[in-house]
């Protein structure tokens, strides 16, 4: 039981970590967008 919740947030971390990377590369292209990729994020 607890293997499988340590998996779980290892790959939700994983996720949330590369989506922050995007999001991060996204804002230097798209700056005018700032606000709907953090309001995607969170």
């Amino acid at each position: 039981m607890n293997l499988r919740i340590v998996k779980y947030v290892k790959v939700n971390l994983w996720k949330i970590l590369f989506h922050l990377k995007i999001s991060h590369n996204s804002q230097k292209v798209h700056e005018k967008g700032k606000s709907n990729v953090i309001s995607v994020t969170f």
